[in-house]
């Protein structure tokens, strides 16, 4: 079992906006979780990301992902779409089959940029486009990210002339 931990305070307002319709239309608390994991497996899937049996579980800031996943890139997909909603400070990885490695993962800092990212962590302030392109689930532009957020970094094997 891998677990990652994020920022409660930063994400998306997804849970914050189901739990406002709770407040309007007094749904019970069971059917509002089963309501809300079943829109997150449905983004996911919404998404292309290939993943089977897909299961998500809520329990108060954490989510719990379960299901069949051999693409590395959509477990780690999975994991910081679900972390990056505000109010989940944990994600529980029981994806089968995803992550023989353990991913390299970044919280975005006041000021960072993806070029200041990119030298820091790949030694090259010009490869920012390979951590946009690795986090295109994530970011939606790569002069706008938001600090607290979780992205991923990529691993970039650089071929040399000898």
């Amino acid at each position: 079992m891998q677990s990652y931990s994020f920022n409660k305070e930063t994400g998306s307002l997804f849970l914050e906006q189901a739990l406002l319709s709770n407040r309007i239309y007094k749904i019970p608390k069971e059917h509002l979780t089963l309501k809300q994991e079943g829109m997150l497996e449905g983004i996911l899937k919404f998404l292309g990301l290939n993943i089977k049996d897909i299961n998500i579980k809520i329990n108060e800031d954490q989510i719990t992902l379960r299901g069949h996943c051999h693409s590395r890139f959509d477990a780690e997909t999975a994991i910081l779409l679900m972390g990056n909603i505000r109010g989940i400070i944990k994600v529980v990885n029981l994806l089968e089959g995803s992550l023989e490695l353990s991913p390299q993962f970044y919280e975005i800092k006041e000021g960072d940029t993806l070029s200041k990212i990119a030298l820091v962590h790949l030694n090259d302030s010009l490869l920012y486009n390979e951590i946009f392109i690795a986090n295109k689930n994530i970011l939606q532009d790569p002069t706008n990210i938001i600090p607290g957020f979780k992205i991923r970094i990529p691993q970039i094997i650089i071929n040399s002339k000898s």
